[in-house]
């Protein structure tokens, strides 16, 4: 009997609910007096949101003592989450029953409440914790033998996961998909997903992680009779579940350790690592691995009466007589069959049922064995049947489709931001052309205004320079010219005789005055002819 399904189901839903927080999980470990301090706040709070929250903390502190009063609170938190028209609180409480309901084995009612929670996430767009949930769902599925409804809800649960980049659920998607693909014999896919799954894991420094996927490896390898490479990887999950103290990944380490031992016809060491996972399913109260365990131990008596190559000495657990140990064979296998049919553990029905078969026609009960050949093969058809391939094949290509999809849609991103830097890139030219250009222009017509300017400014300084002149030689001639004349008229004056008039000396002084007279006359009319000459030529340059 395989082990790969308790290992994987309880990594999945351990690392995969959607809403346990630190604070949730803390109290599965802590004492009465937590419960008793919850169920005290209830009677201070109003009908609110956080009485939503109490409850459904409540809610999952049963789920690890009991389940059934988880969801009598989980049912609570749902019906106020609905009342008070709150979504997010409504969504996790539902999340709380589906893990009680998973607690009792219940997997139907725990895929109800995990979908009816699936939708309220999708309406409200929370893609992180719609991804975690239809992960969930996927798993539960997948416990039914429904491995095209688990790998659809893994394929939508994936994507989603991408979208948000949350390499929590990609890995988990990842490792989920190879668990599908191991079961289905197709060894290369299923080591791609699980080698992707633990690169992830060790990115993010997950050692639970991590182990969880050198189990699922050395499953692997086990089914390909590579059992050094199976039990290098077990013994790296089982150091690493030891330091964390993790009892139900130890058990399945100490489980799968023991199949390959078995495989490689090594009983004694096989019931060994049998019987100590056996110990601790029974003490954690793990039915699911308790029917496993089971099977193997039963699968293992089988073995010893059907191998003819290898020496087995008699001891407490193995009979010397091979009826004797048939009937070991038969009851192990009795009650791991009984607690499959009790969890609804199709592949474990299928498996022991199996094995019952070849047992009782070894004892010669031939009646017994066609009624657990019967009801191998029915088990077997409902999940290897042909349309169940087809299912299969369907979600496979859709993924590829999908991934495709991406990459074009990728491609075409890419085009269009290599188009747009060319647009930029040619906008930025013309606009540096532009710009350049302006300068230019402006550079020339200042140039032009400048020449310009120049030019009126060596015309006006030689038009003062010219003024100058004239200014210069109007006031000689006023300095020495003109000045002269009044002196002279100004000397004569003086002289004149205003006591007799008949002076004959008044006579030349008048003579005297008037050709003074004339002199200064013709100065001043000089003076304005060279004034009008210097404003006509003044005009005419301008």
């Amino acid at each position: 009997m395989k082990y790969s399904f308790f290992y994987t189901l309880s990594f999945c839903i351990a690392a995969t609910l959607c809403f346990i927080s630190a604070d949730n999980k803390a109290l599965a470990k802590a004492g009465p007096e937590m419960l008793d301090s919850l169920k005290g706040e209830l009677g201070k709070v109003k009908e609110d949101s956080t009485r939503v929250i109490l409850l459904t903390r409540i809610s999952l502190y049963y789920r690890y003592i009991n389940p059934m009063e988880g969801i009598k609170y989980g049912q609570q938190a749902i019906d106020l989450g609905e009342k008070i028209e709150w979504p997010q609180g409504t969504a996790r409480a539902y999340s709380a029953t589906a893990n009680n309901y998973l607690t009792k084995s219940d997997y139907v009612k725990s895929i109800e409440c995990y979908k009816k929670a699936q939708e309220i996430f999708e309406e409200n767009g929370d893609k992180k914790e719609l991804a975690k949930t239809q992960i969930n769902v996927g798993i539960l599925y997948f416990t039914q033998g429904n491995y095209p409804k688990a790998i659809e809800n893994y394929f939508t649960g994936l994507k989603v996961a991408e979208e948000v980049k949350s390499k929590e659920d990609i890995a988990s998607c990842m490792l989920n998909l190879g668990i599908v693909y191991s079961r289905q014999e197709k060894y290369p896919e299923a080591l791609e997903y699980f080698f992707k799954s633990l690169k992830m894991a060790e990115e993010l420094g997950d050692k639970g992680g991590i182990a969880y996927n050198y189990g699922n490896i050395g499953l692997v390898y086990k089914a390909q009779k590579n059992y050094v490479k199976a039990l290098e990887y077990y013994e790296k999950g089982l150091k690493l579940n030891e330091e964390k103290g993790s009892k139900s990944y130890i058990l399945a380490d100490l489980g799968n350790i023991g199949n390959v031992y078995r495989n490689d016809h090594n009983y004694p060491k096989a019931f060994e690592y049998f019987l100590r996972s056996l110990r601790i399913a029974d003490e954690i109260g793990d039915k699911f691995s308790m029917s496993i365990c089971l099977g193997n131990i039963g699968e293992t008596y089988l073995n010893i009466v059907q191998d003819s190559t290898t020496v087995v000495k008699a001891d407490s657990l193995i009979s010397a007589s091979k009826a004797g140990n048939l009937q070991k064979c038969v009851n192990y296998l009795d009650k791991g069959i009984a607690i499959s049919k009790e969890i609804g553990d199709i592949d474990g029905i299928q498996e022991i049922s199996k094995n019952l078969s070849t047992a009782y026609a070894l004892l010669g009960n031939y009646k017994e064995a066609l009624a657990n050949h019967i009801q191998y093969m029915e088990y077997r058809d409902s999940i290897f049947s042909e349309k169940n391939k087809i299912k299969i094949a369907g979600l496979e290509t859709q993924r590829a489709i999908d991934l495709k999809e991406r990459d074009i849609q990728i491609e075409k991103l890419k085009a269009a931001n290599k188009r747009n830097e060319r647009v930029i890139f040619i906008a930025g030219i013309a606009l540096l052309l532009i710009t350049l250009t302006v300068i230019v222009r402006k550079f020339i017509v200042q140039s032009r205004s400048n020449k310009v300017l120049s030019h009126e400014k060596k015309k006006h300084l030689q038009r003062i320079k010219e003024q100058s002149n004239v200014l210069e030689d109007i006031a000689h001639t006023q300095s020495h010219e003109i000045r002269g004349q009044v002196v002279t008229i100004m000397g004569l004056s003086r002289l004149f005789n205003y006591d007799n008039l008949s002076d004959p000396v008044n006579k030349e002084l008048m003579e005297g005055i008037a050709g003074a007279s004339e002199k200064l006359d013709d100065i001043v009319k000089d003076v304005v002819t060279k004034e009008n000459k210097f404003n006509s030529e003044s005009k005419g340059k301008k």
